[in-house]
């Protein structure tokens, strides 16, 4: 044999020898079943949320395939409820007791929490908290209604309602 011909025959063998084939078991990679395949590079910027995380995306689609769902237009911002917008909620009475920041608030239901931009605790309403001392409060006669766990009932103001943990749900008696 000639010399070139081995030096030829030593690179194909080297090459063939190198080759490997790697399996990978469980689900192919990419993104899961029924999101985007690919998405554009348009920069129209949105946050989303899965579970209690927030994150900004350049566009929808790109949200949408790392599995978040779009709460609005525009990037995230820490402090400050997102603006909305309008948004048509349902006058459904499903109670959920919601957060944001510091404030704590029962809504008649989900849809109604997130359009003010609160996020959900738990379902049913919030229940208050033993205060470390009890509330003094005057006896002014402004009645207000409110409610609490679907009852509706009449205080002489809004003290003694919130002191009770009722959520006053208008001026006036029931």
């Amino acid at each position: 044999m000639r010399p070139v011909s081995m030096v030829i025959l030593a690179v194909a063998a080297t090459l063939l020898g190198s080759c490997t084939v790697e399996v990978v078991d469980g689900p192919p990679p990419g993104p899961p079943p029924g999101r985007p395949q690919f998405c554009t590079q348009e920069h129209a910027p949105v946050c989303g949320v899965r579970g209690d995380r927030r994150s900004t995306f350049p566009n929808a689609c790109m949200a949408d395939r790392a599995g978040y769902r779009i709460l609005h237009r525009g990037e995230c911002q820490a402090g400050r409820p997102p603006d909305r917008g309008p948004q048509a909620c349902t006058r459904e009475y499903r109670p959920v007791c919601a957060v944001r920041g510091s404030t704590r608030r029962t809504f008649p239901n989900a849809c109604e929490a997130d359009s003010q931009g609160f996020r959900i605790l738990h379902p049913g309403e919030c229940r208050p908290s033993a205060p470390d001392r009890p509330q003094a409060c005057t006896m002014e006669y402004r009645p207000v209604c409110a409610t609490r766990s679907g009852r509706l009932r009449t205080f002489g103001n809004a003290c003694q309602a919130n002191a009770e943990g009722w959520r006053i749900v208008r001026p006036g008696q029931c």
